[in-house]
């Protein structure tokens, strides 16, 4: 038989956790989540390479940017053939607060093109993937107007709602698919229409 009183205090601290703290309650769910996965036996992707841009790969390829020969070594010595980076809104429009990472994301896309267009013709493909505001724990470190932007966001988006992580892993899965082998030095657009809704602010 349930013990009610408990029933109730713990939903109360959940609620308040999510009030409080919205994305403390999301790492929760994720990290039960994976230990449901190990439970359940099933490995995750293996054939996946995260380019970190950290002290140990400073250390090793030099102060960054890094010459494209760098990547593309990478990428031929793994033998992967898609390559998939982040990009933003922010690229063409200028946010409160946004400056570094827009220029960061123009250099990040042109890099991409290139080595789709160089790689390309031995089978390596890179695309952007351009998703919305999407209300993570990253966005509230760029502006202290987050939560304004998530507001405006879901008002100028056609489908009236910010991008979800679900949503961008959905394309992230499908552009690994053989059928996506030959989208090449593309910007692939994860936002429900939102970068065709005008300016940001």
């Amino acid at each position: 038989m349930y013990n009610w009183k408990t029933v109730l205090i713990t939903l109360g601290v959940l609620v308040g956790l999510k009030i409080w703290s919205p994305y403390l309650v999301d790492n929760i769910k994720w990290s039960y989540f994976d230990v449901l996965h190990q439970q359940k036996g099933e490995k995750l992707i293996e054939d996946i390479v995260l380019v970190d841009i950290d002290e140990k790969s400073l250390d090793k390829y030099g102060q960054y940017p890094w010459p494209r020969n760098i990547y593309s070594d990478i990428m031929l010595e793994s033998h992967y053939t898609n390559t998939h980076v982040f990009t933003s809104e922010g690229n063409y429009l200028c946010m409160d607060g946004y400056g570094p990472v827009s220029v960061a994301k123009v250099a990040l896309e042109s890099i991409t093109r290139q080595i789709g267009w160089e790689l390309g013709q031995h089978g390596i493909t890179a695309n952007c993937i351009q998703a919305g505001v999407t209300p993570t724990r990253a966005l509230t470190k760029i502006s202290e107007n987050w939560e304004e932007w998530i507001e405006k966001t879901k008002k100028r988006n056609p489908m009236g709602r910010t991008t979800e992580p679900d949503d961008v892993a959905n394309v992230v899965q499908l552009m690994l698919q053989p059928g996506a082998d030959f989208i090449n030095c593309s910007i692939v657009y994860t936002d429900g229409g939102e970068h065709r809704s005008g300016t940001f602010v």
